[in-house]
């Protein structure tokens, strides 16, 4: 599903990592980043979180500040996935779904999962045929949630038409990122016997449904820190707040009456 902006007509807000700020006048002095590419940079995590915090202390507060700023933060976001480069799209086979068909389909997925820095370069594979970015799942359901809340706002201060425009945007980005970044890897629970050494009660002991294959978390393609001057850059990993907030998306639909 493409994300078309409509209705938004505002202004839009990027954001930076670190701001340093006078502490007597409030005037930015300087932008820094710890976690992203660069100074000038947009990290996604950080724009993701700004979506969230800035809908979230609307709804606090209820100050159309913070509710306009959250609106310039996620149709930010929104329009950076839609212009990033084609590369990001990946094709992959769909199995035939039917005796009929003998041949399987293809499909795109990937353009809502967002690089792990807006403005960072993409890197060559190592065979250096293909490019491949590297992404933040977490940044996704991070700003999906963000958008879900500003959905919520927006609908109560009776902007419906920007309200069903972010809930819209905040499912494309979840679908697509379960359909990239999901886990294959799974896990099962079974009752430990007297050969696991148990006695049989109530005690789980986890396996892998394949054995030698696992993987500790539900989404994968996360990026904690990829800055080149981090003590340790490591990307394509799984992140605890990126399950947290992929489990806290459906939560939210479900409070909202939505699945």
């Amino acid at each position: 599903m493409k994300i078309i902006r409509t209705g938004y007509t505002g202004q839009l807000y990027s954001t930076c990592h670190v701001a340093n700020l006078d502490p007597r006048t409030g005037a930015l002095k300087s932008r820094h980043t710890a976690q992203g590419h660069a100074d000038t940079s947009t990290w996604a995590r950080g724009q993701a979180w700004a979506i969230l915090g800035y809908a979230q202390t609307y709804m606090y507060t209820r100050d159309a500040a913070f509710l306009w700023a959250a609106c310039g933060c996620a149709e930010y976001f929104l329009q950076r996935l839609e212009t990033a480069p084609g590369c990001v799209k990946v094709q992959v086979s769909v199995p035939p779904q039917g005796e009929d068909e003998s041949l399987g389909k293809t499909k795109t997925m990937g353009r809502y999962v967002p690089p792990w820095d807006f403005d960072a370069p993409i890197i060559q594979d190592s065979d250096e045929s293909n490019l491949n970015p590297t992404r933040d799942s977490s940044a996704g359901v991070i700003a999906a949630n963000g958008m879900l809340v500003l959905s919520q706002a927006l609908a109560g201060a009776g902007e419906g038409d920007l309200a069903t425009r972010f809930r819209d945007a905040a499912v494309a980005i979840v679908r697509d990122t379960l359909e990239f970044a999901l886990a294959s890897e799974k896990v099962r629970f079974r009752g430990a016997g007297a050969g696991a050494g148990g006695d049989g009660g109530d005690e789980l002991v986890a396996e892998d449904v394949v054995e030698g294959r696992r993987f500790d978390a539900l989404l994968k393609f996360g990026t904690a820190n990829n800055n080149m001057h981090a003590r340790k850059r490591y990307a394509n990993h799984g992140l605890v707040y990126g399950d947290y907030y992929l489990v806290e998306f459906g939560n939210r639909l479900l409070r909202m009456g939505l699945a």
